[in-house]
């Protein structure tokens, strides 16, 4: 399918891939009412092979599916990315946070109302140009 052409049913497919990747984040996200845990007084660094310390609530995400479903969503929906050089083939970013899940989901129902609109103009004629009405023929 050409950059720029997207069907209701790609839209849809991304759709459901976002789902799918709320679902990843949402049971990797602490319970609202869950406590920090307790401090046995030894901390991070009494722990052997920690790894590091990890703020109180984290939890971990499932790296690999956040991954392939941020993967499949940009495969479905095309993303220009920029390198840090200027140029335009950067790496594009995990969808791995709740707020950059919202961001996404945001833009899809956007370009979900706008693909709507220009099919329909399409399909009645009146699609091609931005001035239509007002163009004399």
């Amino acid at each position: 399918m050409p950059l720029g052409k997207l069907t209701k049913e790609t839209l849809g497919r991304a759709m459901s891939v976002l789902k799918q990747l709320h679902g990843v984040l949402a049971a990797a996200a602490p319970p609202a009412s869950a406590a920090p845990p307790a401090s046995d007084g030894a901390g991070a660094a009494g722990r052997s092979g920690g790894g590091g310390a990890r703020s109180a609530g984290a939890v971990r995400v499932n790296s690999s599916e956040v991954l392939r479903l941020s993967n499949a969503f940009y495969s479905l929906v095309p993303h220009i990315s920029y390198s840090e050089e200027g140029g335009t083939r950067g790496r594009l970013s995990p969808i791995s946070t709740p707020k950059a899940l919202e961001q996404k989901a945001r833009n899809h129902r956007v370009c979900v109302w706008v693909t709507t609109v220009w099919n329909h103009r399409v399909a009645t004629g009146r699609g091609g140009r931005a001035c239509d009405e007002t163009t004399p023929s």
